[in-house]
């Protein structure tokens, strides 16, 4: 084996390790909307259209059209949150709270064509959230030392991935990942007090699959990928204040890729993301009639549903050098209910719309270098008061919620 053989792994291993405490504050629910400066101007639009070794995290089948290569990519992400708390339960003394955090993350994958199929390996961070607000939200926690207004969540993944196309063109793709997640938070539980482990970190590691098919016609491309539910460990830590587990939910996403003209490519995709088909994202927060009359009561959920996602994209190679991409994201319904709104104001995913806009430029044979820019639009929620009894303490709360993130990478075909 030729020694700069070893490179690539050896990048991918290192980048892996030193980005595993980093965080990805979330667009889609908890999920980040894309992985990578390529995927993530295409505001995670893409399913059909391969571009880089991080479709095994998207499309495992897409990479039978990849030729080898190494992706390497860091980014850091400004978030602007304010929260306005309101009602009978709410901290009366600061009504308007103010947070802006920036964050950072990275992404490494490797990209192996062989004879009997393509394989891949790559590290991402697909989920992440995080709030450090100056002062509670609520009256209880500013009375007894100033809690319940900081939480993060960081969730990162190494994976593989194999495909196989068949003679009559269709490819068909498996993902396997480990994963390990970290938390913590100073949250108001239903006893009224913050989370014993008050802001500790607590750990728990987990995994999950995915599966995708792919096909190219002379100007058409389709795609489709179904990636499982992601099992995670408890944080035992906050077990005063996590009923279950805190897995990541099923998603489903297809979309079609067509060229246009040679100088245009026009990218459509659906996705589909259960987070009421998780216990502690979709159940109700106060938990059943029984548990509320118990005394211990324990708490339930986030109340959170689910998702549907439109997406449309495009690329535009400019001449031999330079490639223009860019996309717009639309869900078209909340994760967060309006009767749940002061109850997840720690976790604000709310915005719906996004844009993005990329380039990238080839200095050679070998490398490419890319940079985008992604927007999620500023939006605003209001607690309506007609939930459970943190509905009707936080009545007339009101948060908003926007971020701006920049993505730099380069790749290397060898």
């Amino acid at each position: 084996m030729k020694s700069h053989s070893l490179f690539p792994f050896a990048a991918v291993t290192t980048l892996a390790i030193t980005l595993l405490c980093v965080a990805a504050p979330a667009l889609e629910g908890t999920f980040a909307i894309g992985a990578g400066p390529t995927h993530t101007a295409w505001v995670g639009a893409g399913v059909s259209e391969p571009r880089d070794g991080l479709w095994t995290a998207l499309n495992p089948a897409a990479i039978v059209d990849l030729n080898r290569r190494l992706d390497l990519s860091i980014a850091g992400i400004l978030t602007d949150i304010t929260m306005y708390p309101r009602g009978i339960g709410a901290n009366p003394l600061h009504r308007e709270i103010p947070d802006e955090d920036l964050y950072g993350t990275g992404t490494a994958s490797l990209v192996v064509p062989t004879q009997c199929g393509t394989w891949s390996v790559a590290f991402w961070t697909p989920s992440g959230v995080g709030v450090t607000f100056p002062h509670s939200r609520n009256l209880f926690s500013m009375l007894l030392g100033n809690r319940d207004r900081r939480l993060t969540y960081e969730h990162a993944r190494l994976g593989a991935a194999y495909a196989y196309e068949f003679d009559n063109g269709w490819a068909l793709g498996i993902e396997a990942h480990a994963s390990i997640s970290r938390f913590r938070t100073d949250h108001l539980t239903l006893k009224l007090t913050s989370a014993q482990a008050d802001y500790d970190y607590d750990e728990a590691l987990g995994g999950g699959l995915g599966i995708g098919v792919y096909k190219t016609w002379e100007k058409l491309s389709f795609g489709a990928s179904y990636h499982s539910r992601e099992w995670v460990d408890e944080f035992n830590e906050y077990d005063d204040l996590l009923k279950h587990s805190v897995d990541l939910p099923q998603y489903f996403q297809t979309g079609i890729g067509y060229e246009v003209a040679p100088w245009l490519t026009i990218i459509a995709d659906y996705k589909w993301i259960d987070w009421s088909g998780v216990s502690q994202h979709g159940d109700a927060p106060m938990g059943d009639a029984a548990e509320l009359l118990s005394m211990n009561p324990v708490a339930g959920g986030f109340g959170r549903e689910d998702q549907h996602i439109v997406k449309l994209a495009f690329e535009s190679p400019l001449n031999g050098k330079w490639i223009v991409r860019g996309g717009y994201s639309r869900a078209l319904t909340d994760v967060i209910p309006d009767d749940q709104v002061f109850l997840n104001s720690l976790v604000p995913t709310l915005t719906r719309d996004h844009f993005a806009l990329g380039a990238a430029y080839k200095v050679n044979d070998r490398w490419e270098i890319q940079a985008t820019w992604l927007h999620a639009v500023d939006r605003e929620m209001e607690e309506n008061g007609r939930g459970d009894l943190l509905s009707k303490l936080g009545k007339g709360s009101r948060i908003e919620s926007g971020s701006d993130e920049i993505l730099l990478g380069c790749s290397y075909t060898f």
